[in-house]
């Protein structure tokens, strides 16, 4: 159940827009998907078109996505918000706290843009481990199909005297 009783209206907001933002990157992935497999084959066969390059590109772009419409767009919804309602309010309260918020606001840019440059490096960071976890486990895999098709045509040649026909006995 998307709502449930007793959650507040800002939990309620916060669950529907992550399902909505879920739903938007799923349609960017497929639409993404859909344009590689229109592809023709001697585009495949590029060196930058492989497949764990693909599916790596695939899912850093949809990670990307996710960010942008989740993280970026509501912190940007966020700090307009509390900067239009502050501003009014020392407008109203008088001109002296208007000047001190705008004394006090170099060193709220300056926090922000330290904070958005550390946040940036650790998402740099955690990019490169999950694309070295990626590029293993399609080793790991591939390895696991070569030993597979190595394994099946050794019994299929021992079965049957001859590879391409697999008939064993229940």
């Amino acid at each position: 159940m998307l709502l449930e009783p007793g959650m507040s209206k800002f939990a309620a907001a916060r669950k529907c827009s992550g399902a909505l933002e879920w739903r938007r990157v799923e349609r960017i992935c497929k639409m993404a998907f859909a344009q590689v497999l229109t592809q023709d084959k001697g585009w495949f066969d590029r060196g930058e078109n492989v497949v764990p390059r693909i599916v790596q590109v695939l899912v850093k772009d949809g990670d990307d996505a996710r960010n942008l419409s989740a993280v970026v767009l509501g912190q940007l919804c966020v700090v307009t918000a509390m900067e239009g309602i502050g501003l009014t309010w020392t407008l109203v309260r008088g001109w002296q706290l208007t000047l001190a918020r705008f004394a006090i606001a170099p060193a709220f840019v300056v926090t922000m843009v330290i904070q958005t440059n550390w946040v940036a490096r650790c998402e740099v960071r955690n990019k490169w481990a999950r694309s070295e976890v990626a590029k293993g486990y399609h080793e790991v895999v591939v390895s696991f199909v070569i030993a597979f098709l190595l394994i099946l045509s050794y019994f299929e040649h021992s079965i049957n005297g001859s590879p391409g026909h697999l008939s064993v006995p229940i």
